[in-house]
């Protein structure tokens, strides 16, 4: 009795762990879940209040990842003019 006893504990202590990491890796991965899905998503479809947040409304698209690559090469752009104007000034002040 006293073994079963012990082995329904351990039994029941194992679940209680498996389901407490199973609850904070699913809360931990959701925002990185949410992340890859918006990506996707198209405008009209994330800003519809009618559809469903968790699925695909409109085909998937790359228009996103398309803006943010524009984005990240004029910045780059500007960041890389602006070091130039600097090393400019510091260059032209000795003369």
């Amino acid at each position: 009795m006293l073994q079963t006893l012990a082995r329904a504990r351990r039994i029941g202590g194992q679940t209680g762990h498996a389901a407490l990491l199973v609850f904070f890796v699913t809360f931990l991965a959701f925002p990185f879940y949410w992340m890859l899905l918006t990506t996707f998503k198209t405008t009209q479809d994330l800003h519809n209040t009618a559809n469903d947040p968790y699925l695909f409304n409109d085909p998937p698209t790359l228009h996103h990842l398309q803006v943010l690559q524009r984005f990240l090469s004029l910045r780059l752009d500007v960041d890389n003019h602006l070091q130039w104007h600097k090393s400019a000034e510091v260059l032209f002040e000795e003369f």
